[in-house]
C-alpha cells in the first residue's frame, strides 16, 4: 500500500484487516503503521517496512496461508494497493495463517534473519575452492575469468569494476558456459545482472544478487551447478579500457544428475529501444521445463507523456 503515513497522518489507511476462512473476527488486525513499521511480530524488518526503507510505499512480504477463503479491509481510504495470492491445487493441505502461534513466529523470525542478510554471502552451499583475478580489457576485449574442467558448482561470484559508470556497467557483459556448450547459458551486461540496469544509483541490496555503488561491486549467489565444466568470461563492448577485478568461489559439495533433473543455471538479455503501443513485448522465450528464479526489469521514457495523466 502507499500513504500509511502522509505528511504526518497515520490514518489515511486506518486499520488493516485480515479474516481468514469466513470467520467473522479478524485474526489481523492492526493499524496500518504498526503493520508497516516491521517491529510487530510476526510482520518484521525486513520482510515488511514503510516509506523509510522502501522506494516510498508500504509493504509485507510475510506468507499468510489461509484454507478455503481469505477477507482483507481497512477502515480508511489507501491511494493504491496491491495483494498477491497463489492458489494451492486441490486436497492441499493448508494450515490457516495465526500470527501468535509459536510456529508462526519462529518461521518469521528465521526468514526475517535470512533476509537481514541481503548482500552479504548467505551461506546457501558449503565454501569451497576460490579463484580471483584482475585486467585491464581494451575495447572489444574480452578475459577468462576462470577455466573449470571438473563437476561441481559455482556458490558466489562477485565483479569490481574501476569505473562504475552507468555505461560501463552496461557494456561489460558476463558470458558462462557449461559443460563445454558453445552458446553461452549466461550472456548479460553486468548491470542487469547486478539488479541495476539504469546504471551506478543507489544499493540493490537482493538475497541473491545485488550491486554495491560505494565499492562499484556486483554479486551473484545464485547455486550453478555443472557437471564436467565451467568457463568464465568478461566482455567489454564499450569504446574505452575498463580495469576489472573479480573472485568466484566453488563450492565443496557438487550436484549429481545435472542438466536432466538438476537444472543449470542461465541468464539471457533482451533489450528493445522503441517498444510498441498495444504490442507485447517477449522478455524471455524457452522451451523445456524449467524455474523462472527473477527477473532484472529497467525502463525509461520521456516524462511529459505520463505528467498530463497524472495531473488529471
Amino acid at each position: 500500500m502507499t500513504r500509511a503515513h502522509l505528511e504526518g497522518d497515520e490514518h489515511e489507511i486506518g486499520r488493516v484487516e485480515i479474516f481468514f476462512d469466513g470467520e467473522r473476527h479478524p485474526r489481523v488486525d492492526l493499524p496500518a503503521n504498526e503493520l508497516f513499521s516491521g517491529k510487530v511480530a510476526p510482520f518484521l524488518a525486513p520482510l515488511c517496512g514503510d516509506e523509510e526503507v522502501s522506494s516510498g510505499g508500504d509493504y509485507c512480504e510475510v506468507p499468510m496461508p489461509y484454507r478455503s477463503s481469505v477477507r482483507i479491509a481497512v477502515t480508511g481510504e489507501p491511494p493504491y494497493f496491491n495483494v498477491g495470492y497463489e492458489t494451492y491445487p486441490a486436497g492441499t493441505r493448508v494450515d490457516s495463517f495465526d500470527p501468535g502461534s509459536s510456529r508462526t513466529l519462529r518461521s518469521a523470525r528465521r526468514a526475517a534473519a535470512l533476509l537481514s542478510r541481503a548482500g552479504q554471502d548467505p551461506g546457501i552451499l558449503p565454501r569451497g575452492r576460490i579463484v580471483t583475478g584482475r585486467a585491464t580489457l581494451a575495447a572489444g576485449q574480452r578475459t577468462t575469468l576462470a577455466d573449470i574442467t571438473h563437476r561441481g558448482a559455482i556458490r558466489a561470484l562477485s565483479v569490481s569494476l574501476a569505473r562504475g559508470d552507468d555505461a560501463t556497467l552496461q557494456n561489460v557483459w558476463l558470458e558462462a558456459r557449461w559443460d563445454g556448450s558453445a552458446l553461452p547459458a549466461v550472456s548479460a551486461p553486468l548491470a542487469d545482472l547486478f539488479l541495476t540496469g539504469a546504471g551506478e544509483r543507489s544499493p540493490a541490496r537482493g538475497l541473491l544478487a545485488g550491486y554495491d555503488p560505494i565499492h562499484h561491486t556486483g554479486y551473484l549467489y545464485f547455486p550453478m551447478p555443472f557437471a564436467r565444466s565451467a568457463r568464465f568470461e568478461l566482455v567489454n563492448r564499450s569504446g574505452s579500457p575498463v580495469t576489472a577485478r573479480w573472485r568466484i568461489q566453488q563450492s565443496a559439495t557438487g550436484y549429481a544428475k545435472v542438466g536432466t533433473q538438476v537444472g543449470e543455471f542461465h541468464a539471457t538479455f533482451a533489450h528493445d529501444s522503441a517498444t510498441r503501443l498495444g504490442y507485447d513485448y517477449v522478455m524471455l522465450g524457452a522451451r523445456g521445463e524449467g524455474k523462472v528464479v527473477g527477473v532484472s526489469f529497467t525502463e525509461d521514457g520521456p516524462l511529459n507523456r505520463i505528467l498530463p495523466h497524472v495531473q488529471d
